[in-house]
């Protein structure tokens, strides 16, 4: 069997494609804001946290440095 023969043992029936939706990206991107912006008291509750832990282990390092 030839290059072309194998070539068309691999493609002999159409691949399935799923049907094309039309995507409004002004709304998409409305919508992402829009969970962002309710996402953010947890990320600011994260992000506290995460400065309190930095800051308690610079306060370690600086009083086991003295």
């Amino acid at each position: 069997m030839g290059l072309m023969g194998l070539i068309g043992g691999l493609i002999q029936k159409r691949p399935d494609v799923p049907e094309f939706k039309k995507v409004d990206a002004a709304a998409e991107q409305k919508s992402a804001i829009t969970g962002n912006v309710a996402a953010l008291g947890g990320a600011g509750e994260l992000a506290k946290g995460v400065n309190a832990l930095n800051q308690g282990e610079l306060l370690a390092a600086l009083r086991g440095s003295l």
